[in-house]
């Protein structure tokens, strides 16, 4: 078995689900998404700009250097991304404001070491040490797809804590923030603020006993959709499937009086069984294509080809040949006009706004969320009746 790893990222999975640390520890890290890597792209962009007083305009177009696997990549730094950063330097820019006599780092490696022989590593994004004061870590997330809040964050916690370092009297208030720029539907900023001595509580009654039980024999499980969504034993965990299959399985409280169809609030409780159902179900078919590819057969199942489209071997040559068969070559060409975002990116940031009288944004489909979810419900008036304008299939 390969060393077993507590990383602050995962820390979600591993508090709740003490059983898959061990569980992924033979499993091979998976390549470095493309969204992976314009994150690290922008966190380093972001440390050179504070320790070099650049501008992260500075850096556009140039390809910029990120840990990756299977191997390091270069990614080209674009204009999104420069004011990705520049709005994660205007918020510490503030912060400084704040502690103009404190101590600050950016990228800083730290660790913990909660049980004799095993360090819990992380990269800080961005630390303030104001002694007998604030503790401050922010942490910056590129991307636009989950909202993180911090007062649920146990990885931002994790690096309050490496922050501290073991000196809890020298400190009384934890301050984490996150920094989304990317956010559509809520604050770019997010913070959570809480005593050192709560911190500290959590650290040692529910951190370390966590990190424990894993090390332990008989790890317990603890499947859930949160913990299971992103953890790399999900296709072949029993204990997921056996959530799954179970949630599935369980019984809906029908409403007698409606014998025939399902009533709004029935519904309601079948829709988290299938969203569980659905991303359970595309990790396993995922896992078993991959075996297959892998030369390693599964009952009763094979690998073939689905559609494709034909494709051109030598668009140069076919175009030589048309011309010989009499085809205008305005015949042979589509001109397409570019999407605003894409006429956009055309343009210096401050003549952008030239362009918004001519742009305008349909609605997007209808979709459902839980009403957990950042994004507005959406307010419709029942139709009377069907017309020639309304559109019943999306």
């Amino acid at each position: 078995m390969k060393k077993l790893k507590f990383t602050p990222s995962s820390s979600d999975r591993w508090m709740s689900c003490p059983a898959s640390v061990k569980l992924i520890a033979d499993i091979p890290k998976p390549d470095t998404t493309i969204y992976a890597k314009n994150g690290t792209a922008c966190h380093n962009v972001a440390d050179v700009c504070l320790k070099k007083n650049k501008s992260p305009h500075d850096f556009i177009e140039k390809k910029i250097e990120v840990w990756a696997t299977p191997k390091n990549d270069y990614i080209p730094f674009e204009k999104s991304m420069a004011e990705t950063v520049q709005t994660y330097l205007d918020e510490l820019a503030l912060l400084r404001k704040e502690y103009p006599k404190a101590k600050y780092t950016s990228e800083k490696k730290l660790s913990i070491t909660p049980v004799p022989r095993l360090k819990i590593n992380g990269v800080v994004d961005y630390n303030i040490k104001q002694r007998f004061g604030d503790i401050v870590v922010v942490d910056l997330k590129a991307g636009v797809g989950v909202t993180v809040d911090p007062s649920e964050s146990t990885q931002t916690w994790l690096y309050a804590i490496m922050a501290i370092n073991n000196q809890w009297d020298e400190y009384d208030k934890a301050r984490m923030i996150i920094v989304q720029p990317n956010e559509k539907y809520g604050d770019t900023r997010k913070e959570h603020t809480m005593p050192v001595s709560d911190l500290k509580q959590w650290y040692y009654d529910e951190c370390i006993p966590a990190i424990k039980l894993a090390l332990g024999d008989n790890a317990p499980f603890g499947p859930s959709e949160k913990v299971c969504r992103w953890c790399p034993a999900l296709p072949t965990c029993k204990a997921a499937a056996g959530h799954v299959l179970s949630a599935a399985g369980q019984p809906i409280e029908f409403d007698p009086r409606q014998p025939q169809e399902f009533t709004n609030a029935e519904i309601g409780q079948i829709l988290p069984i299938i969203d569980l159902y659905k991303k359970w179900s595309s990790a396993v078919t995922a896992y078993a294509i991959d075996e297959l590819r892998q030369g390693r057969p599964i009952d009763g199942y094979k690998l073939v080809r689905g559609r494709a489209n034909r494709v051109w071997i030598d668009e140069e040559a076919v175009q030589k040949l048309l011309k010989r068969l009499k085809v205008k070559v305005s015949d042979m060409f589509t001109k397409k006009f570019k999407s605003p975002a894409a006429c956009e990116k055309l343009l210096p940031s401050d003549k952008r706004e030239k362009l918004k009288p001519f742009i305008d944004k349909p609605e997007g489909k209808l979709q459902l969320a839980k009403e957990s979810s950042k994004k507005p419900a959406v307010s419709i008036e029942p139709a009377a009746e069907f017309n020639d304008d309304f559109d019943f299939f999306e």
